[in-house]
């Protein structure tokens, strides 16, 4: 009875831990599912879907007498009217659910930081998670790098002969999320305390990042590498000075090895021209919505979104985000991802969200990336730690 008792209290006390297990192993169970050609992701969808409707709860009944719940309502009734208006023009109900899809896609960080906000409010030690996140960046980390010291092909980010390599995630645009997110996590937390086991994570995820061989990762992790460098050219320490010049060889082996990344964009030039290939084709994308717009849009998908978001979308968040919401949609999303937050006064902050809009720009899927969820939530909590949140009545 006693250990049936224990049992339970680890479950309440871990629920968000556990969550973010179960969350992990459908993923890399969505990666063998797609590799092995298993099926479709029905069940991992499910599952997800699950974890996200009682977080939603959690977070509304955190938050339900906030400005925050009173937002993010005009933000669905604004997306609602813009999905009855796009039935009404095509009467296709199968794209009204695929957009609903994507528009929960999109909410997924809200709701788990949201949520983890609140729930590490309440309790005295967030170490548990933060050790859990740690192993798991690093342990995807060490996948993509032994991927690429051994040559294994279902690793790899793109087939042919395009070099890259990735973890067990299935999209390189979702793994460079991910390995961003733990680049930037790890270096919050070692700009912080300057400790050589820090150093050492963050310049495995920084190698494990940038081998994932695409536009983004290398001008992400170019921008990132030299604010690292900048900082270790102040600290005249001798581990310090050994751990600058070991960051450089990382950064020039890196180099080395994108012989194919380079010999690819090149190829892309000559084929499809200048603007492709800085877009990595998604200037075609970008000219084929265009026209859709100027021949389909009415005042109503300007305001309130893109009739089919699944067909027309450019995979660049900045773009996307508005192409679903419209203008109305989408500037209310913007505000509730800077209200309560009070990131803008802190320059650590400036700088991860600079290099995670680098990213969104020119790769895409972060804002609707349902692999980082918490993982992100483990970073927002380590830039705003000490931070007092209002999410509802009381403070957080």
């Amino acid at each position: 009875m006693i250990r049936k008792q224990t049992f339970l209290n680890d479950i309440r006390h871990l629920w968000f831990e556990i969550a973010f297990i179960v969350w992990v192993i459908a993923d890399v169970s969505a990666f063998f599912i797609y590799e092995l050609e298993l099926g479709n992701h029905f069940v991992v969808s499910l599952v997800k879907g699950v974890i996200v409707f009682l977080f939603g709860l959690y977070v509304f009944s955190s938050v339900r007498k906030s400005r925050v719940l009173i937002t993010y309502s005009f933000l669905v009734i604004s997306w609602f009217i813009g999905n009855i208006y796009s039935f009404s023009i095509i009467s296709d109900s199968t794209v009204v659910f695929k957009n609903f899809i994507f528009f929960v896609k999109f909410n997924l960080l809200f709701v788990i930081v949201f949520a983890g906000v609140k729930y590490y409010s309440k309790r005295c030690s967030i170490d548990k998670f933060y050790n859990l996140v740690d192993f798991l960046f690093l342990l995807h980390a060490i996948i993509a790098i032994l991927g690429f010291v051994f040559q294994v092909d279902f690793l790899k980010s793109y087939s042919g002969n395009r070099f890259g390599y990735t973890s067990f995630v299935v999209w390189a645009n979702d793994a460079a999320s991910l390995l961003l997110i733990g680049v930037l996590y790890f270096y919050v937390t070692w700009y912080r305390n300057s400790s050589r086991i820090i150093a050492i994570k963050l310049f495995t995820l920084l190698f494990a990042f940038v081998l994932i061989g695409s536009k983004s990762t290398l001008i992400v992790g170019s921008v990132i590498s030299f604010s690292i460098l900048n900082k270790l050219i102040k600290d005249h320490r001798v581990g310090v000075k050994i751990m600058f010049y070991g960051g450089i060889l990382l950064l020039i082996l890196s180099f080395l090895y994108l012989v194919d990344y380079f010999s690819f964009y090149e190829q892309t030039y000559q084929e499809l021209g200048l603007l492709n290939m800085l877009s990595s084709i998604r200037y075609e994308k970008l000219v084929e919505v265009s026209t859709f717009i100027l021949s389909e849009y009415s005042v109503a998908s300007y305001l309130f979104g893109t009739i089919d978001f699944y067909r027309y979308h450019c995979e660049s968040d900045v773009v996307d985000v508005f192409l679903l919401l419209g203008f109305v949609g989408g500037a209310i999303y913007i505000y509730i991802g800077f209200m309560g937050m009070k990131l803008l006064n802190n320059k650590m902050a400036v700088f991860v969200l600079g290099n995670i809009l680098l990213l969104s720009t020119f790769a895409g899927h972060f804002l609707y990336n349902t692999i980082i969820p918490f993982y992100f939530c483990a970073l927002y909590l380590r830039l705003t730690e000490n931070i007092t949140f209002h999410l509802g009545k009381e403070a957080v």
